[in-house]
């Protein structure tokens, strides 16, 4: 993806307009921070992740350890902090709304 264009609510939920994103855009965010990935040795954290999907929201989780679950994992350094401060924070900012 070249571009993606998103609307912009305030923390009300009100629309305050648009916003363009450009460049090389992976098509999900897995893909993308999949770009930031480092070894576990000397990792400060661990984002552990899962699916793009909404039924997948509740396991993206920080963590100091590791699991047994089977959740991808991001080891958190000083090189990836912010890329993984971004995507805990865009799987958590969105609420699920389930059709009846």
């Amino acid at each position: 993806m070249e571009t993606i264009e998103t609307d912009i609510y305030d923390k009300n939920g009100n629309y305050s307009g648009r916003k363009n994103f450009y460049g090389s855009i992976s098509r999900t965010i897995n893909s993308w921070i999949s770009n930031f990935l480092n070894t576990k040795d000397n990792s400060i954290g661990t984002l552990f992740y899962r699916g793009n999907d909404f039924q997948n929201q509740k396991f993206i989780y920080l963590n100091l350890g590791s699991t047994t679950a089977h959740d991808s994992e991001l080891y958190i350094k000083f090189n990836n902090i912010i890329e993984s401060v971004v995507t805990f924070t865009v799987r958590h900012c969105h609420k699920c709304k389930l059709a009846k």
